[in-house]
């Protein structure tokens, strides 16, 4: 379409491509997931509870609902990443890594980025306040760092809590 055709709205700054704005619904769409998931929007009010891994479901006999309460159950080796405080995240291209363990060599696993929120939920942060360190690997993608940033402080995990090194991991 040309400048002078007369429908023509010129918007001031730069164009969206289709890549960005995909990439932002799909942040959107994380951010509602993490937001809404727990919300039990939709549902009636019946006997039926559907509860996350890691829950117990408790009645109370005088009213009779259920409500989910988080059992503090983690995995060897999610209670080993969180256990100073501060979890360690390795991106390498578009995948998010977990340091499990550091001595005598950091052992890394692999994890998606809803469970990685999740735990990263249950740290309590260092002296500094810093819950959450990102490494990077030289593959990393920006759009990776972005996905995570963004899911972390959607989750609650507040941006001055979230640091970044400068240092590539090979």
């Amino acid at each position: 379409m040309s400048d002078d055709h007369p429908n023509h709205v010129p918007v001031p700054g730069r164009r969206i491509s289709g890549k960005r704005l995909i990439g932002g619904a799909a942040m959107l769409g994380i951010a509602a997931m993490l937001i809404f998931r727990d919300s039990g929007a939709g549902f009636s009010n019946t006997q039926t509870a559907i509860t996350p891994a890691n829950t117990s479901v408790t009645v109370d006999q005088n009213n009779d609902t259920a409500t989910p309460q988080e059992v503090a159950v983690l995995s060897p080796e999610d209670a080993a990443a969180v256990s100073s405080g501060v979890l360690s995240v390795l991106i390498d291209e578009r995948s998010f890594l977990i340091r499990i363990t550091e001595q005598p060599e950091p052992r890394y696993r692999s994890s998606d980025l809803i469970d990685l929120v999740q735990l990263a939920r249950k740290t309590a942060g260092d002296g500094n306040g810093i819950r959450v360190q990102i490494l990077r690997r030289e593959t990393a993608r920006p759009s990776a760092e972005q996905d995570l940033i963004t899911a972390l402080q959607s989750a609650g995990v507040s941006r001055d809590s979230i640091v970044m090194p400068e240092q590539i991991i090979p």
